[in-house]
């Protein structure tokens, strides 16, 4: 099991949409790209629109600093330490070229 998943710590959590979201729902289903891109413009919209469109308000867990937020920072700090160090080794690699 990944380590990404705590299936302990799941809960079950349940989607509600507004209306006008759910009349097109079928359509993104059925991969049409004008409902997908409509879609996915209404559900990441910010809280502060008042549209009921905010992922934290649709389900109980959301986007927020305890959901995906926090593992793309994790993963940008992770991508910052391996670029250190391959400037380490490519540094490394020239100090080796000079030697010869």
């Amino acid at each position: 099991m990944s380590s990404l998943v705590q299936m302990d710590k799941a809960v079950i959590s349940y989607l509600s949409l507004p209306d006008h979201l759910k009349a097109i729902v079928s359509d993104v289903i059925g991969n049409d790209a004008t409902s997908k891109l409509s879609f996915l413009a209404e559900g990441l919209k910010d809280e502060n629109t008042g549209k009921k469109t905010f992922t934290r308000e649709m389900t109980p867990i959301g986007v927020g600093e305890n959901g995906i937020l926090k593992h793309l920072r994790l993963l940008k700090e992770k991508i910052m330490q391996i670029g250190c160090l391959l400037l380490q080794f490519n540094s490394l690699i020239d100090g080796m070229r000079s030697i010869n």
